[in-house]
């Protein structure tokens, strides 16, 4: 039997517990920014709900309001992500457009580009500020979460057991999508489909 175990992500430190230590930290109360951004956008178009959602740090506009008001969608995207900067724990806003125009092998772009899904996400993208997350019972800071770029989000362990597995450790940094290319060189069969990773040569022992 070989079996591997990871995990999906990490945790950032509650930021009432950064702040004891000095460190800088917050929260964002996701609904807050919500409708000031509806507010913002509505003193400068007019009425009209232009703002649908705020989830998981994407804002997700009216699309076809804004065709209706015959008003440019890549320029609305532009504007939002100006004024999502403005706000307290924001240190990047990115449109859509752009990420899918640009491609990032490494840092915090790169995750925001991996995990970008055209028919799903949202029109603007928001990165907080390193110790930031987000309150839903803002202002209130309840515990921990999770959903950064963060290395204490993403870094996460990777565990290989069983079957002609060599005691060691690496440090050596992985990816998810190196887990299955790795167990199909371990097997000798043909890597699957779409496999993008590389196989690990510490497990293998190369």
């Amino acid at each position: 039997v070989l079996v591997f175990l990871s995990a999906d992500h990490g945790a950032a430190h509650s930021p009432d517990f950064l702040r004891s230590q000095r460190i800088p930290a917050g929260s964002v109360g996701p609904r807050l920014m919500r409708d000031s951004l509806q507010q913002q956008l509505v003193r400068r178009h007019g009425p009209g709900q232009w703002v649908l959602s705020y989830e998981n740090q994407q804002v997700y506009l009216n699309r076809p309001l804004i065709e209706q008001k015959k008003l440019n969608l890549r320029t609305m995207q532009d504007e939002v992500a100006d004024i999502m900067l403005g706000y307290a724990g924001v240190t990047r806003a990115i449109t859509a457009d752009d990420l899918q125009k640009s491609h990032w092998e490494s840092g915090m772009l790169m995750y925001l580009e991996n995990g970008y899904f055209p028919k799903r996400s949202g029109d603007v993208l928001v990165v907080l500020e390193p110790g930031w997350l987000e309150s839903y019972q803002y202002p209130v800071n309840k515990g921990t979460t999770h959903g950064s770029a963060g290395n204490y989000d993403t870094h996460v362990p990777v565990v290989f057991w069983g079957w002609g597995v060599k005691p060691g450790q690496s440090s050596a940094p992985a990816k998810i999508t190196d887990i299955a290319p790795t167990l199909a060189r371990w097997l000798r069969i043909q890597e699957p489909d779409g496999c993008t990773g590389q196989p690990l040569r510490e497990v293998l022992g190369w």
